[in-house]
Parts: structure tokens; sequence; C-alpha cells
């Protein structure tokens, strides 16, 4: 019985300091709850404050949340006509750019062809250019020759023709002197022989006068 004894007295005397301990607490701290007891229900008033502050907010939030949810499913509708649209773009974008490597292709290929034509046309106007040009120098220079040529003759015939109007214009100075010479003298004469065939007309008239005068006398005596 004594061994038992032993056995529960650490626990009785345990149980005495909780309890000692327990009630000691109890009036050391029954300020302190009553403070405490205070601040609770201070802080319950401002619990029910903050609770009725809440419910308002929470109405807000709701009436908020539905405004989001609408701009929301606006917004993916918008989304998904933007996506739509940003696809639309690159298709188109990829479609005229497909359209212009192949204008870009096709153009390329008629420059191309047509810058080989222009050098071959240039290059042929060239050779055709150097071709005539080289004609024109041999025309000219041919031509330039028979030109000299001919031109040196007509040099040389208007000379001749030149010393023979001189030549020919004083021949007539002299035949024009030697004819005006024997003209004057021929006329010189033909004038004294007018004047004495006048001079012979007039005295053979008067001797045909005289003589019809005296044979008309005669005849009328007999008459």
């Amino acid at each position: 019985m004594f061994s038992s004894l032993c056995f529960w007295l650490p626990f009785i005397f345990g149980l005495l300091t909780a309890l000692f301990t327990w009630f000691a607490s109890r009036r050391l701290m029954g300020g302190r709850i009553e403070e405490l007891e205070g601040e609770v229900t201070t802080q319950k008033k401002s619990y029910a404050s903050l609770k009725t502050d809440y419910d308002g907010f929470s109405g807000k939030y709701n009436a908020l949340n539905a405004t989001h949810q609408s701009l929301q499913t606006e917004y993916n509708g918008f989304s998904n006509k933007y996506k739509a649209l940003e696809e639309e773009k690159l298709a188109l974008h990829n479609e005229w750019q497909n359209e212009a490597k192949t204008l870009t292709l096709n153009w390329e290929s008629k420059y191309n062809t047509i810058a080989a034509q222009l050098k071959t046309t240039e290059e042929e106007k060239l050779a055709l250019h150097n071709e005539w040009q080289n004609k024109a120098k041999m025309i000219t220079l041919n031509w330039e020759g028979k030109y000299n040529s001919v031109a040196a003759q007509l040099k040389a015939a208007e000379e001749e023709k030149l010393a023979l109007h001189n030549e020919w214009q004083n021949e007539a100075k002299t035949l024009t002197l030697n004819w005006e010479g024997k003209y004057n003298s021929v006329a010189a004469q033909l004038k004294t022989a007018e004047e004495e065939k006048l001079a012979l007309h007039n005295e053979w008239q008067n001797e045909a006068k005289t003589l019809t005068i005296n044979w008309e006398g005669k005849y009328n005596s007999l008459a």
C-alpha cells in the first residue's frame, strides 16, 4: 500500500500544483480577461461594421464581376474576331506575297528578255553605225577626190573662159574698130554718092525740063 501511495504522490502533487497555478493564474488573469473580452466586443462591433461594408462591397463586386464576365465574353468575341482577322491577314499576306513573287519572276523574265534584246539591238546599232561611218568615209574620200578633180578642172575652165572672154573681147574691140572705120568710110562715100546722085538727079531733071520746054515750044509752033 505504501508503495502504491508513493506511486501516486507525484501525480497528486502535480495535480495540486496545477490547481494552485490555475487558481493563481485565474486571479491574476481575471483583469486581463475582462480587458480582452472588451477588446473582443470592440472587435465584434468592428467585424459587424466590416461585415456590412463587406456585404456592400460584395454586392458591388458581384455587379462588377457580372460586368467583367460580360466584358470578358465581349472580349473573347473580339479576340476571336481579331484572331480570325489576323489569320485572314496572314493568309492574304501570304497570298499577295506569293503573287508578288510570281509577278516578280514573270516581269524579271520579261525584263531580262527585253534587256537582252536591247543589248543585241544596241550592239547591232553600233555595228551598223560603224559600218555606215566607214562607208561614209569611203564615199567622202571617193567623191572628195572626184570633186577636187572636177573643181580643179572647173577652175581651169573658168580661167580659160576668162582668158577666152578677154581674148574675144579684145578681138571684138579690134573688129569693131576695123569695121567701124570701114563703115564710117563707106558711109561717108555713100553720103557723097547720095549727094552726087541727088545733084545728078536734079541736074538731069532740070535738063529734062529744059528739053521738054524747048521741044514743047517747037512742037507747039509746028502744030
